[in-house]
């Protein structure tokens, strides 16, 4: 037991025998005492401590430190598939190579997507990387490298066996190992959303692919199956890099003799960038992909009671990437900078997440410091903001890229980004993205009015796009000659009934909720039934919100001179019913109609408490489809 004694210090007890213990730190293991320390009591001359003499301490703060760097590692080492359970589900998969296992490998065998994207870069993916690293190959996806572009993600046949047999514990190994199993399914479900939006850029290996494979070499393990999907994609795609993405070192090893790039997850952006495109001169291949997409839409301009329906996807795909891109660059350094002012030299240990970040790493950060840090600089009103944006991109979390879903993340960041751009100036990263975010939100209000021809972002960004605004001019110029067919009472009730709408959608799924706690069963072509009425009320539901926020922003003197301003709202409102496929219950709105609503001071106190439920239903019909997806 510590005592103090009379001369004021704390005596330690007997330390003459401290000399023989010696600590040693191992990368791969806990701290070790190679001898026991012979406590004998408390000494009679204690030594008083000197803190200055820093030197004479054998565990110095660098050493700490790197143990707590270590301890990261660690964390991700618990998650890889133990070679115990990997070895038998390979063991189990090798037997019969074909064989259909679980839901990812039944899906892709009846529905197999057409992949029709030729790009740079191809990065196959090993089955330990999807367990281990899952939010890693979300970020890898919309990650645009230099000097490639956009990747495609290819997924062997065998990884895809691999992971539904993990995932269904068909081995006793597995069935041992509860996180495992859950970090497969995690992975199945990703990839299985994947192949059911038919994303562009995540393909799979079917099963006769795979057998066309197996010719290049004689396979005498999955690993080897895994070089035969990369070779067959090498030999497939000659003018593209194909690179491997395994934690297994081994696998590393066989791919650089067959001359495969091959990298682990904290390896590979370094190791990416060492890497040069085998066609520098096509290494844009991503225009031509937009330019062929991007046909110009026969029905010209979207007035009010229109929604365009020509096809942006590849569009929109690379304003994403490019978004989540500024952002987790943007907050990355925001964060550092203000952990740094808050907590010094040991904002390293504090911090939530460790570095390197994925985005949801950096939001979570955000989220998780607000009180602390985030919320003593930012206005109250951001941490919503932030909610919503983790919530956005929360690993594994999908929703369809829309132009209105893509405005409404826009706003989103650039509320957050232009708050910490008052704070620093100078920050580079930040000036980048909120001059990007901008330049893309104009580009998303062009697509929707079909007033802009475009091949690219990067080519817009550059501003070489064909602009065509007399086409919205003309579409605002109808709309004055009608400014007396509905009263602003008419807007306030269409208003009121898509609110309906939404209230009885969520009243409907909670009463199937309560039936099935009752009852013990639901009716599941209900539930599905409900679940794609979701899917097409979040996308609709997003554009009305983020139209209805932009146009309160705006003072009402400011709407009355400038009807544009709610255009976009008015487009939106028209097409809700159009979206849903429901019957509208009131006529169609006119600009001049919305512009009069928002033009009133006495209605603005209104108006926002109508946004202020819309946020709350959002909220909600989001929690509603987390449920359906966990199986309620």
């Amino acid at each position: 037991m510590v005592q103090p004694n009379d001369s004021g210090y704390l005596s330690m007890g007997d330390t003459s025998n401290l000399s023989n213990i010696t600590m040693t730190i191992k990368n791969n293991g806990p701290v070790k005492k190679m001898a026991a320390n012979p406590w004998k009591g408390v000494h009679e001359n204690p030594v008083s401590i000197d803190h200055n003499r820093r030197e004479e301490i054998s565990m110095e703060i660098d050493e700490v430190q790197q143990v707590l760097n270590k301890e990261d590692e660690r964390q991700v080492e618990k998650m890889d598939v133990s070679d115990m359970v990997l070895k038998e589900v390979r063991d189990t998969v090798k037997k019969c190579p074909c064989e259909v296992i679980g839901k990812l490998t039944q899906a892709f065998t009846t529905h197999h997507p057409e992949h029709s994207v030729d790009q740079d870069l191809y990065i196959v993916i090993d089955t330990n990387v999807f367990i281990s690293n899952l939010a890693f190959v979300e970020d890898l996806r919309d990650n645009c490298f230099e000097n490639f572009g956009l990747p495609v993600l290819v997924i062997p046949w065998v990884v895809m066996q691999e992971l539904d047999a993990l995932k269904s514990n068909k081995s006793s190994a597995a069935s041992m190992s509860m996180k495992i199993g859950n970090s497969a399914r995690k992975a199945v479900g990703y990839i299985y959303q994947c192949f059911q939006d038919n994303h562009q850029r995540v393909i799979g290996q079917s099963a006769t692919q795979a057998a066309g494979a197996s010719r290049e070499f004689q396979a005498e393990c999955n690993d080897d199956r895994i070089l035969q999907t990369c070779m067959q994609y090498q030999k497939n795609h000659l003018n593209s890099s194909v690179v491997l993405l395994t934690n297994d070192k081994n696998l590393m090893n066989k791919a650089r003799v067959c001359k495969i790039p091959a990298f682990d997850r904290f390896l590979f952006l370094n190791g990416m960038k060492s890497l040069q495109p085998k066609c520098p001169n096509q290494s844009d291949k991503t225009k031509s992909l937009l330019e062929s997409a991007d046909k110009p839409s026969e029905a010209g301009a979207s007035c009010p009671g229109e929604v365009p329906t020509e096809d942006h996807s590849l569009i929109l795909d690379e304003i994403l990437c490019k978004l989540k891109m500024w952002l987790k660059d943007a907050l990355s350094s925001v964060l550092e900078k203000e952990m740094k002012i808050a907590y010094d030299d040991i904002w390293l240990e504090i911090v939530y997440r460790k570095p390197p970040w994925t985005l949801s790493d950096v939001l979570e950060c955000f989220k998780k410091h607000w009180f602390a840090v985030f919320g003593l600089i930012y206005q109250r009103r951001l941490s919503t903001v932030v909610d919503r944006l983790c919530a956005r991109f929360k690993p594994v979390i999908h929703f369809q890229v829309s132009i209105e879903t893509l405005l409404y993340l826009l706003n989103d960041c650039l509320d957050l980004l232009e708050e910490s751009n008052k704070h620093d100036k100078n920050d580079s990263h930040l000036t980048e993205a909120v001059t990007g975010m901008k330049k893309c939100e104009q580009l998303c209000r062009d697509l929707k009015t079909g007033g802009v021809k475009v091949k690219s972002v990067d080519e817009y960004l550059e501003g070489k796009s064909s602009h065509a605004e007399a086409k919205t001019k003309v579409c605002m110029d109808k709309n004055k000659n009608n400014v007396d067919q509905l009263s602003v009472e008419d807007v306030e009730s269409k208003l009121t009934n898509i609110w309906d709408v939404v209230y009885f959608c969520c009243e409907d799924f909670q009463n199937m909720i309560d039936s099935k706690r009752e009852t013990g069963s639901a009716d599941p072509e209900q539930m599905h039934k409900m679940f794609l009425v979701f899917q097409k009320l979040i996308p609709a539901l997003d554009a009305i919100r983020y139209e209805y926020e932009q146009a309160i922003r705006f003072s009402p003197e400011e709407v009355m001179k400038k009807a544009a301003l709610v255009h976009g709202l008015c487009v939106q409102l028209n097409g809700f019913y159009i979206r849903l496929n429901l019957q509208a219950r009131d006529g169609v709105l006119e600009v001049a109609n919305v512009q009069a609503l928002f033009g009133m001071e006495s209605k603005r106190q209104m108006l926002k408490d109508g946004l202020d439920h819309l946020d709350k239903m959002i909220h909600k019909i989001h929690e509603q489809v987390r449920m359906m997806k966990g199986g309620i």
